[in-house]
Parts: structure tokens; C-alpha cells; sequence
């Protein structure tokens, strides 16, 4: 008699015969199957070790009943932690009955070693590979501590299997490949994945990709097993080159095995815009969403934008409406308009920000559509007024509210995201528009338990705690230099640069009492360090809160140098005019020095007192980029100015030091500068110089 599920014998699987084994599973596995009572009931019996055991034992005097227990053995494991549906991110799966905390290593290790053995091929054995990659691809959807799986001895097993099958499409290598995608598009982003590994799957899925439409033709049937398969493979495409310009430009390049292309022939690209337009509202999104990393990685020809605007966005926003896609189709509409003003405004004309303010309304929306409707009216309201106003009307402020008292962290962090966007205006922060009670939550969200809202939370406070926003007194008030200074030494460079860039907001056109605060809270010492940060965007805000805290009337540069000594600031000044430093950091370094410049006559003496750093300032009036030579020009029309034309000694003493200097040869070699805003400064400067 074959032991039943009730049966107590059950964990002891792994004593029974191999046929004995292969009927019981068999039993198990129907009996489990859409029975989440069921499951629960089976390992809370301890079915799991026996499992591991199965999966792991070799019988060689009965080979075939054996693999097939095996087999058996790792579809029952998949059932068990099965979730619903194909999940994108790596959250826990609540209607999974195996949660993280069941897993031991001994049940990933023994797929992972099943998975091995089915890169090889036995002839008369059953293959391990489509019911191990089923049960790791629950695995990862259940949110299991699965980061083995992203080893190099478990990619080359994709490799391989997505390789040996690549020209035989039928029924189990399409499930396979199916399978194999469905992992790599759900891989956790903070398990990072080689380069190497990344090129290499990415060329197995451009194959696949092809001999598909080479063996199907784009006539491939909605719904069907082939269709399905290739929406999966793309996904995976996306996923592998999210971030990655160099798989972008891989994957835009392609054009399928053996293929010469010619200049500018870009098959995949074409192809790709060709699925945007299939019958099949899956290969419509994933194709959209390559197409989305394409773009913002700038892989995308110049030429084929138009298309973006009239064919790809309309698409997109069309299946905002279409309720298999809902939860997916508005965070592809959000990376692909995100940093296009034109691409924004053309999703806005097609319907989409009508569509989403109406969705927030009516539609009860689940976490996952939540954070990706919040993501998408971000990305719309990135750059016009006018749309911000079309949300804010929608009374949207009330649904950010809600979302950022939300349970789940992504949906926080998006509302966080979202304000910050509808907040980038001047206009809007003047006025009342957004409610006051927003600062208050926002504020809150400062001290979230989670990484990424602290992170969005700071990002939106950036834009309230400007000079002109009435939230700016609240923030103050309720302390907000005790959450800002201690992110600025944050190991997570996105977080420090958030912090620094409130902190530069906060002082811009700011009274004396908050910049003396400021510096007196981060110390001189601390923005040193920031300034020079491993991250150059930390680096280039931390310069830029620099200047906004030199800025200011004399009086008020006299007390930031009580806390600042004038030796580190020059110093620090200095290293960041060095040639190795991108230009934008030394912009700044330049600005720091026009605002001392227009100070008193000491604070001019203090920039004309470091020869070297003048030195330097000239050779930034030879500078490739703009931005440095014209703050360059305005350090020496400062320095050589005087209220009411005064002629007095210590003014004609500095024009003498520039004049020795050769400032004058260096100013007269920008007079037919490209750039007017620099042919007016030199004049300026060369009127005053000689005069």
C-alpha cells in the first residue's frame, strides 16, 4: 500500500523503494496541486528533507524509475511554494505556503545540483531541467534568500540550456526558455551580475529572439505557447539591460546570428518596434519596455524618436486600460518618458495623465499598480507647470497622503518620488496648492525603517525647503538639520547625495542664522570630506552648498569664516580647480570664488593673497566648457570693481597684481569667444581692468 498524504510515514520518503517513491509523489503531487490548505499540511509534516533526498539520490540498478522520482520530487517541490502569477519584484508572495524562514540551504543546493545534472542530457532519462527551474523560479518569487542561484556555475547552466536548444522550438524547450527568462527578469537588483554573464545570456536570447520570428514569423498566435515565450524572453532582454549601457548597446545592435549588418541597420530595433504594434498586449509591453532601457541608456538613433512619440507612448498609455497589464504597463511608461520632455508630453496628449489621476479615483488598485501609477504621474510631471496643476486639481495631494501611510515600502517610497516631481515648481510652492499637512508626513518619513523611503523622503524635501516655499519655516522648525547631517555621511551614495542637495536648498538665499546652522551642524571638516566624496554628483552638490553658503552680503561671509578658516577654504578651493575635475565640480569651485570676490576688500584680498589659485582661475578662461569660463571672467570683474567708481589705492593695487598676472592677454583672447555670455563678461572685465 502506497502511503497517503496523512500518512505520518510521509517524511520518511526517502526510505522507500524508488517505485515506491515515484507513486507516492505522484499521489502527493496531484493531491497538492491548487490545495493551499494542502500545502501548509505537507510541510508542516517535514516533507521538505525527504524531498532534498530524493532529489539527490541515485539508484543505478533502476535508473529510469529513479530519475523519474526525481523528477516527481522537484514538481512537488515547486507546487509547494508556488505563488500566483510571475512576480517582478522580490517581495514575499503572502499566498505562498512557503515562506522565506522554511528554506534551508540543503533544498537550493540540491535543485541547483539537479539543475546541474540536466545541463546534460542522458538518453532514456526524464529531463530535471523544466521542474528545477520551475521550483527556483518560486523560489525567487516567494522572496527566498536565493542569491546562489546568481553564481557563475548556475548562469553557464542557463547559458548552456538556452544554447542547446536554441534552433529545436518545440513544446518543453520553449517552457524551458520560458522558465530560464522568468528567472533572469526577476533576479534581485542588489545581487549584482557580471558583465561577462550579462553578455552572454543577453547574445542566448537575442538568438532565441530571432530563430522565433525567424521560424514563426511575426504572425505568432496571441496567447499561444510560442507568444507567451517570447514575451518572457523579452522581459528578460529589459531586465538584463536596465542600467547597463553596454547591453543596450548590445541588445540595439543586434541583428541574430550569421546576419552582416550594414551601417545603420538596426534589426532588433526594427523588430522590436514592429511587436509594439502585435495583436499580443504582452509582447506590445515588452517590447516597449527594451525599447524604454534602450532610450534612457541614449543607445536609441536620433531617427527613430519620432516613432518613440507616435507609435510607442500612444501604445503604452492604451494599455494602461487594459487590466492584464495595469499592474505592469505604468512603470515601462515611466522609464521610457521620464527624461524626455517631448515623450512626457506626448503620453499626456494620448490620455495618460487623464488616465491616471481618473485610476487613483475609481480603480481599487493593489500595492504593485499603486506604486506603479504613483511612478508614472512622477515621470509625467517632471517638467511642465502645466501638468503638475492638471494633477494637483485632481486633489492628487490626497491620495500622496494615503500612499505615504502605506504598509508596503515601494508604495511610500513612490509617493515620496512623486512629490518631489509635482513640487518642482516655483509657482506651485509659492501658493498653497500643495497642503501643508504634506511637509509634516514627509518629514515623518525621514526616520522610515526603510532604505529606499528614507532615501525618496530626502529627495522630496530638497524642493519644500526652498527659499520660496512656504513648508520651508515648518521643516526648520521641526529639525530638519538633525535628519539631513547624519545622511550626509550615509554609505549609500543616492541617500548622501539627497541629504547634500536639501542641505544646498535649505541655505540658498537664506538669512545668516540658518547658514551659520548649517555649517555649524555639518562642520567645515565634514564638507571637506563630501567634497571630495568618491560619488562626483555628491561631490559637485557639496561645492555647490558651498557657494550657496558664501553667498550673501559681506557681513555674512565674515561669519561663515569664523566657522570656515579662510586657509581650508582655499585649500579646498584649490584641489577642486585641479584639471582632473569635472567641470561642472569646478564650476562651482569658481562660483565659491565669485561670491568672495564681491565681498569686502579683505575678502578680496583673501582670493588675490593665494597666487596659485589665480593661476588657476586663468586657466579656466581657456576651459571647453562654458560653465567654467564664465564664472572665471566674473571673479576678475569683481575683483577689480569698487562702489562708485571708486579709483582707491587698494583697487588700482589689485588691477596691477591681475595686470602682472598677463589676466589682461588671457581676458583679450575670449573677445571673439563662441559663447555671448562670455564676449559681454570680457568686456566688462577688460573696461575695468584698464581703466
Amino acid at each position: 500500500m502506497v502511503n497517503t498524504l496523512d500518512d505520518p510515514l510521509t517524511p520518511s520518503l526517502d526510505a522507500l523503494t524508488p517505485d515506491a517513491q515515484l507513486q507516492l509523489l505522484k499521489r502527493l503531487k496531484h493531491e497538492i496541486i491548487g490545495h493551499l490548505e494542502r500545502k501548509q499540511q505537507v510541510l508542516a509534516s517535514g516533507i521538505l528533507p525527504p524531498l532534498v533526498a530524493v532529489l539527490r539520490t541515485r539508484h543505478p540498478a533502476d535508473a529510469s524509475v529513479q530519475a523519474q522520482a526525481r523528477v516527481q520530487a522537484a514538481i512537488v517541490l515547486a507546487s509547494l511554494c508556488q505563488a500566483p502569477g510571475l512576480v517582478a519584484q522580490s517581495t514575499p508572495v503572502q499566498d505562498s505556503p512557503l515562506q522565506p524562514g522554511q528554506l534551508d540551504q540543503s533544498t537550493l543546493t540540491a535543485l541547483m545540483g539537479a539543475l546541474l545534472e540536466a545541463t546534460v542530457e542522458v538518453p532514456g532519462e526524464p529531463s530535471l531541467a523544466i521542474p528545477c527551474l520551475r521550483a527556483l523560479g518560486q523560489l525567487c518569487a516567494a522572496g527566498a534568500p536565493t542569491e546562489q542561484i546568481w553564481s557563475p556555475m548556475i548562469l553557464d547552466a542557463f547559458h548552456r540550456l538556452l544554447l542547446a536548444h536554441e534552433h529545436a522550438i518545440k513544446p518543453t524547450t520553449l517552457q524551458q526558455a520560458m522558465l530560464i527568462s522568468n528567472l533572469l527578469a526577476t533576479h534581485r537588483r542588489n545581487v549584482p551580475l557580471d558583465q561577462r554573464w550579462r553578455r552572454l545570456l543577453l547574445d542566448a536570447l537575442i538568438a532565441w529572439i530571432f530563430n522565433m520570428i525567424r521560424d514563426g514569423g511575426l504572425s505568432i498566435e496571441t496567447a499561444s505557447l510560442p507568444c507567451k515565450c517570447l514575451e518572457q524572453l523579452l522581459r528578460a532582454a529589459a531586465a538584463l539591460c536596465e542600467n547597463n549601457v553596454d547591453a543596450c548597446i548590445q541588445f540595439a545592435g543586434s541583428g541574430g546570428h550569421n546576419q552582416k549588418l550594414e551601417d545603420g541597420d538596426r534589426p532588433m530595433l526594427t523588430l522590436l518596434l514592429t511587436l509594439v504594434k502585435s495583436e499580443s498586449d504582452g509582447l506590445r509591453l515588452y517590447a516597449s519596455s527594451c525599447l524604454a532601457q534602450i532610450l534612457q541608456q541614449g543607445a536609441l538613433p536620433r531617427k527613430l524618436y519620432p516613432a518613440m512619440q507616435r507609435v510607442v507612448v500612444p501604445i503604452l498609455v492604451r494599455l494602461l486600460d487594459v487590466t492584464s497589464m495595469a499592474d505592469k504597463a505604468p512603470f515601462v511608461l515611466a522609464q521610457l518618458v521620464n527624461d524626455s520632455a517631448d515623450l512626457q508630453q506626448a503620453a499626456v496628449e494620448a490620455g495618460a495623465l487623464t488616465a491616471l489621476v481618473g485610476m487613483f479615483k475609481t480603480t481599487p488598485t493593489d500595492a504593485a499598480r499603486l506604486e506603479g501609477n504613483l511612478l508614472a504621474l512622477a515621470a509625467l510631471t517632471l517638467s511642465k507647470d502645466e501638468y503638475r496643476r492638471q494633477a494637483l486639481d485632481a486633489h492628487i495631494v490626497a491620495t500622496l497622503l494615503q500612499a505615504m501611510q502605506h504598509k508596503v515600502p515601494a508604495v511610500r517610497a513612490a509617493a515620496c518620488q512623486c512629490t518631489r516631481s509635482i513640487s518642482r515648481s516655483m509657482a506651485i510652492l509659492r501658493t498653497n496648492l500643495l497642503d501643508a499637512s504634506l511637509a509634516s508626513v514627509v518629514f515623518s518619513l525621514l526616520d522610515d525603517t526603510d532604505l529606499q523611503v528614507r532615501t525618496t523622503a530626502t529627495a522630496a524635501v530638497c524642493n519644500l525647503v526652498l527659499e520660496f516655499s512656504h513648508m520651508r519655516t515648518f521643516f526648520l522648525s521641526a529639525g530638519i538639520l538633525d535628519k539631513l547631517v547624519p545622511f550626509c555621511t550615509a554609505q549609500e551614495a543616492e541617500l548622501r547625495l539627497n541629504a547634500v542637495w536639501a542641505l544646498k536648498h535649505l541655505v540658498y538665499a537664506a538669512d545668516a542664522e540658518i547658514k551659520v546652522a548649517t555649517l555649524t551642524a555639518l562642520s567645515p571638516q565634514r564638507l571637506c570630506s563630501l567634497c571630495d566624496d568618491s560619488e562626483p554628483a555628491v561631490s559637485e552638490q557639496a561645492m555647490e552648498l558651498l557657494r550657496n553658503l558664501i553667498c550673501g552680503k559681506p557681513e555674512m561671509i565674515d561669519g561663515l569664516l569664523q566657522l570656515f578658516p579662510a586657509p581650508l577654504l582655499m585649500t579646498l578651493i584649490n584641489k577642486n580647480l585641479q584639471p582632473q575635475v569635472p567641470s561642472q565640480v569646478a564650476a562651482s569651485a569658481l562660483y565659491t570664488l565669485v561670491h568672495l570676490a564681491a565681498g569686502s576688500v579683505s575678502h578680496k584680498d583673501l582670493v588675490l593673497s593665494d597666487l596659485a589659485c589665480l593661476k588657476l582661475v586663468v586657466r579656466h578662461l581657456n576651459h571647453t566648457d562654458e560653465r567654467c569660463r564664465v564664472p572665471a571672467v566674473w571673479i576678475f570683474i569683481n575683483l577689480t570693481w569698487s562702489e562708485d567708481h571708486d579709483f582707491s589705492e587698494a583697487r588700482t593695487r589689485r588691477i596691477n597684481q591681475l595686470v602682472e598676472l598677463d589676466v589682461l592677454t588671457a581676458l583679450r583672447s575670449l573677445e571673439e569667444d563662441p559663447s555671448q555670455d562670455v564676449r559681454e563678461r570680457v568686456k566688462t572685465a577688460l573696461l575695468q581692468l584698464q581703466s
